[in-house]
């Protein structure tokens, strides 16, 4: 028994020092990709931080004046990117973007978060987004998504429906 136990210890420290070191790099470029953007969270890429009516957006400017507005979740977050790199390519043919979007807010006026602070938060950005989608002209879409699998399983007890846990 003590054997193993020595075996595991060193076993496990030589794992430790290959992993410390990065002794294994990977040679493909594809992987190499993959494994450095493992720790990249900010998805905001190059559009600007807007300010309206004390709730912040995000912003990516096209050539049209007319607008598409974002709203939902982290999932909604990760279109971002691409919807950046087209309307970078495409300005002509893109409407500029409002993305309001952050991480665990369904989409869903009345849904709400157990946790208080980011059922704040959540409720300001979706109903703030919502009335900016009602004034503002130039915003002639809205596209909304979530992960609605996260929101609507039995087991999803982090949200409320009127005050009352989701059964």
């Amino acid at each position: 028994m003590p054997v193993l136990l020595v075996l595991m210890a060193v076993v496990g420290i030589m794992g430790g020092v290959v992993a410390y070191y990065r002794a294994f790099e990977f040679s493909s470029k594809e992987i190499q990709n993959i494994d450095s953007a493992i720790g990249e969270w900010d998805f905001s890429g190059k559009a600007k931080k807007i300010n309206i009516s004390n709730q912040e957006y995000y912003f990516i400017d096209s050539c049209c004046n007319k607008k598409t507005l974002f709203l939902g979740d982290s999932l909604m977050q990760q279109y971002l990117p691409r919807i950046e790199h087209l309307i970078s390519t495409e300005p002509k043919n893109s409407n500029s973007a409002i993305f309001a979007a952050l991480g665990g807010c369904i989409p869903i006026q009345g849904i709400e978060e157990s946790n208080p602070l980011m059922n704040s938060l959540c409720k300001n950005l979706i109903s703030n987004a919502l009335l900016l989608a009602l004034s503002d002209n130039q915003i002639n879409r809205v596209v909304i998504g979530g992960v609605w699998t996260e929101y609507f399983h039995a087991s999803a007890k982090r949200y409320l429906v009127k005050g009352n846990e989701k059964n």
